[in-house]
């Protein structure tokens, strides 16, 4: 029973109460002389409408720049980066390709594929990246050997199609 009592006094202090007429003769209390919540609300209001104006700004630019789209999460486009042994002057198709060629020189395992991190750990200054000219070159390379291999399975489908003839 006393806690019906005590939530009905809850209640009954939550519920505004109708204030008493002021009597003749008795001053009004003065209110408070701060901000009311409805200007509180106006205020923080135009805030946030500046922030969203803000970001909006940010991603308009962001369209407009074409850095604001979605990225791939995986399976990015790979590129290859040519590289080139400064001490033989030879020029490899890509890092790995260069540490497959060169990793017995330096006794490393050439099918470890994370040879490239492991020879540049022992000869950090001896592979560049290609400059324009010599890529060039690594792709003129790339493409004649592509041809060429090209020409070899023609060859080879060539002979078994006369084979089951």
């Amino acid at each position: 029973m006393a806690k019906k009592e005590q939530k009905a006094q809850d209640t009954a202090a939550q519920t505004p109460a109708q204030e008493p007429a002021p009597q003749a003769g008795a001053q009004a209390a003065p209110k408070s002389a701060g901000p009311s919540r409805l200007e509180l609300v106006e205020a923080k209001l135009n805030v946030l409408e500046g922030r969203v104006a803000e970001l909006e700004k940010k991603i308009e630019q962001g369209i407009k720049g074409g850095g604001g789209g979605p990225k791939p999460k995986f399976g990015g486009t790979r590129q290859a980066t040519p590289t080139k042994d400064t001490k033989t002057g030879n020029l490899f198709e890509s890092k790995s390709a260069c540490a497959k060629a060169v990793a017995e020189e330096f006794g490393l395992d050439p099918d470890n594929h994370f040879a490239w991190y492991e020879l540049i750990k022992v000869a950090p200054d001896r592979f560049v990246p290609c400059n324009e000219q010599e890529a060039e070159v690594v792709a003129k390379m790339k493409a004649a050997r592509e041809e060429k291999e090209a020409a070899e399975l023609q060859a080879k489908i060539d002979a078994e199609e006369k084979g089951q003839k």
